[in-house]
């Protein structure tokens, strides 16, 4: 054995220790997590981690794996306006893109803003705003993306509506324009806080709560077709929905009727459930049939906890304990599996991570290097017993032995064994 394969735990890192207090968002690009918060306790602005990566799985799994030193981060801000970042939401997209959504909240004046990170710099645009739409635009914002363009579902307080800004692409069928456009349209009516959305294969699903009340709503966006629907839940803290490789969407979400942690699958209208909780909060993530979910418990700490059957069954674990640990948290994870979440304890934003695909790597890679040597030494043996026989079939005559040459002399000379043709056969 080379080295052994160690059992890697929890990476733990706080990545501010003064400026957090509420919303917070997690996503991953090229195993490269991203990380956006808001300055709420400076009131002031749209902060970020980007995880620096060699952009090679196989190098980033390596390094994981035999390194111990922490791991190196990207700072800035996104957005110095002074009000800037509540309702932050991100996703990530092709080529390195980061995709963030998230509310100006000045007084009067509020507006939904777009940040796009290309992979060297960020820029912003307004979505919607207050003279536009009303008072409160863009509370609640969720983003997904669908067909690499975003989708931004969020609510405004005056007239108490709920609706989507679907980006169209430069020189887009629907416009002259020479800059980007934002379709808008309002899809009901006293209801839209605390969205939470997800897309897949170009559908984009979403959940909400109506405005003042806990009662919970599935929305689907086909395209321009739009269908709503109770789910006859309700939560009374931030639900959280995602969905499997086959556009399967589940939801977590609160029941404060029970105090547990629910999992409800929609299309087969069943509730599993996950844990007891108070007064939780949870989000969700998943690969394949594999569910990752991370959830506050009041005046316990943060949880994580982990599903192979789609949410049917849980285990799950103590991840940060404390009284406040995990109230605001996020969860991405990558086609490998590997875990990433992003919480908020007190002031401070930490993070923590999960690689599976370390141990993979650092296996298969063990086993490469078994069957490497079996292999070389194979070789080696082979070739070693070609050499014996090659030599087995030269021998030197006896010291008196002579072999008559016609037209000459008798002379000492060498006797080769007898062989077809004068060669030995390989084999």
């Amino acid at each position: 054995m080379l080295y052994p394969v160690k059992q890697l735990d929890w990476y733990h890192e706080t990545l501010d220790s003064e400026h957090a207090e509420r919303f917070v968002t997690v996503t991953v690009s090229n195993r490269s997590p991203f990380v956006s918060w808001f300055d709420e306790k400076d009131r002031g602005g749209v902060l970020y981690s980007m995880a620096k990566s060699t952009g090679i799985p196989f190098l980033n799994d390596l390094k994981t794996y035999f390194s111990d030193s922490k791991m190196e981060w990207n700072q800035g801000n996104i957005d110095e306006a002074l009000y800037a970042g509540m309702f932050v939401s991100s996703v990530a997209g092709k080529n390195g893109r980061i995709h963030v959504a998230y509310q100006d909240s000045s007084m009067g004046k509020e507006r939904l803003v777009y940040a796009l990170y290309d992979g060297k710099i960020w820029k912003k645009e307004t979505v919607d705003d207050a003279i536009t739409s009303g008072i409160n635009v863009g509370a609640y914002a969720s983003i997904s993306l669908v067909n690499n363009q975003p989708v931004i579902f969020y609510h405004t307080e005056q007239g108490q509506k709920f609706g989507y800004a679907k980006r169209v692409a430069l020189g887009g069928p629907t416009s002259n324009e020479v800059g980007p456009r934002w379709e808008k349209k309002t899809l009901e009516t006293g209801k839209g806080w605390t969205i939470t959305s997800d897309s897949c294969k170009g559908k984009t699903y979403v959940s909400y709560r109506g405005r003042g009340n806990q009662a919970l709503y599935f929305g689907l966006l086909d395209n321009l077709s739009w269908n709503e629907r109770s789910l006859e839940a309700s939560t009374s803290m931030w639900p959280a929905l995602t969905t499997t490789s086959d556009c399967h969407p589940l939801l977590g979400y609160f029941d404060p009727k029970t105090s547990k942690i629910v999992i409800k699958d929609i299309d087969g209208n069943r509730d599993y459930d996950v844990a007891d909780g108070s007064f939780s909060t949870i989000s969700l993530s998943g690969k394949g049939n594999t569910l990752n979910a991370v959830y506050h418990v009041e005046g316990k700490g943060l949880f994580v906890a982990k599903s192979p059957d789609q949410g049917k069954t849980w285990e799950s674990k103590l991840l940060a304990p404390g009284k406040y640990a995990g109230r605001y948290n996020a969860i991405a994870t990558d086609p490998s599996g590997n875990i990433y979440i992003a919480y908020i304890d007190g002031h401070e934003l930490k993070y923590a991570q999960y690689n599976t695909s370390a141990m993979e790597t650092v296996k298969k890679l063990k086993t490469t290097s078994a069957l490497v040597l079996f292999l070389l030494g194979l070789i080696l043996i082979i070739l070693n017993s070609k050499l014996k026989i090659k030599k087995a079939k030269v021998k030197l005559p006896a010291r008196n032995a002579t072999h008559s040459v016609a037209g000459g002399p008798a002379r000492h000379r060498l006797l080769p064994e007898a062989s077809a043709g004068g060669k030995s056969k390989k084999n």
